[in-house]
This record gives C-alpha cells, sequence and structure tokens, in this order.
C-alpha cells in the first residue's frame, strides 16, 4: 500500500520541472505581449496629449493606416526597392574600399601610425551627424543615402580585414620568404588567408 501510495507522488515529482519550465514561459510571453501593448498606449497618449507634435509623429492607428494604404497603392514596394538598391551600392562599395583600405593599413605600420588618429575620430563620431552634410552636398538622393550607409559599412570592414593581416602567422610569412615567393604570391596566398589559417589553427593543435 505504501508503494502504491508513493508512485503518483514520484511521477507529479518528475513532471514539476516541465511544469514550472512551461509556466515561466507562459510568463515571459504574456509579459512580453504587455510590454508591446503598454509601448502602444504611451506612443498613442503622448501623441493625443500633444506632447509630440502631429507634423513628428504620429498615433499608431494613424501609422498603420498610412502603412496599408501605401501597400495598397505601390508606394511601400516603391520606397522600398530603392532604399534597398541604396544598401546593395553602399555595402558592395564600401565592402571594397574597406577591404583595400584594411590590407593596405595593415601592411604598412608607419602609415598606420600616421593616419590611426584621424580615422579613430571619424569613427567615433555619429553617422547621424553627417547625414545633413551629405544631403548638402548630394542633395536628398540616392548618392547621400549610399554616402551615409558607407559610412557605416566601410569601418566595420576596414576593422576587420585589418586584424585579419595583423593575425597572420609570422613564421608563415618568413617560411614563405625562404622558399621563394613572391610578394604577390605571399599576398595572395598567405596574408587573405590568415583569418581562415588562425581560425584552424586551434583545431591542429588539439588534434
Amino acid at each position: 500500500m505504501t508503494t502504491t501510495a508513493m508512485r503518483p507522488r514520484k511521477a507529479a515529482t518528475q513532471t514539476s520541472p516541465a511544469s514550472a519550465a512551461r509556466r515561466t514561459t507562459w510568463v515571459v510571453r504574456l509579459s512580453q505581449v504587455g510590454l508591446v501593448v503598454l509601448w502602444l498606449a504611451a506612443w498613442d497618449l503622448t501623441v493625443r496629449s500633444g506632447v509630440l507634435a502631429p507634423v513628428l509623429a504620429k498615433s499608431p492607428m494613424d501609422s498603420w493606416r498610412y502603412i496599408m494604404e501605401a501597400t495598397v497603392s505601390g508606394e511601400l514596394f516603391t520606397n522600398l526597392g530603392a532604399t534597398m538598391i541604396a544598401v546593395i551600392i553602399a555595402w558592395v562599395l564600401a565592402g571594397v574600399l574597406g577591404v583595400c583600405a584594411g590590407i593596405a593599413v595593415g601592411l604598412l605600420p608607419t602609415v598606420e601610425r600616421v593616419i590611426s588618429p584621424f580615422m579613430d575620430a571619424v569613427n567615433a563620431m555619429p553617422r547621424i551627424a553627417l547625414a545633413p552634410l551629405f544631403i548638402v552636398v548630394f542633395g536628398i538622393t540616392t548618392t547621400a543615402k549610399v554616402a551615409v550607409a558607407a559610412t557605416l559599412v566601410f569601418f566595420i570592414v576596414f576593422s576587420g580585414s585589418r586584424a585579419g593581416v595583423r593575425s597572420t602567422d609570422a613564421e608563415l610569412l618568413r617560411l614563405s620568404t625562404v622558399l621563394g615567393a613572391k610578394p604577390h604570391q605571399i599576398f595572395a596566398k598567405v596574408l587573405s588567408g590568415s583569418p581562415i589559417t588562425a581560425s584552424h589553427r586551434p583545431r591542429r593543435q588539439r588534434s
């Protein structure tokens, strides 16, 4: 009788962690939904009370109404296409320039010491602060959008390329030179693949 009475209690004890996990999940999801509702209510209240001018901010219903109207009229897809074109152009342009500049600076330590303070100062500048300058220079055109986006991508790619050149194993460089590799061969075979070499090196050591 005692063994039979203990079995249900043991089963209940085993399922309690799963039940607790489900309850925690429900609490998290409901809390997230509540935060979204609270944010929308605060947004709507701020607009309706006049804290923000209607020119600067619209209510959630006004925003949703505009999205639906723009979708039906095709304006949304036209603007989205123009934005994506600017993003692609900026990504390709900044990627090429960032890789070339990063590799060049990584190979020339003296040049890096000269331009490093200026690059750090420009990189620390908020990109939104450059938007008015680009608008004055290029106007409200795709070129201004490309310029703003390119400044974001360039420094990310530049830093990654410079770090990749720095991480090149010095022994590989010396061995390539001893074996008679030309500068362009060292660049193509060793420097270009240095990040991949560095990522695989710990695996070879462990094996």
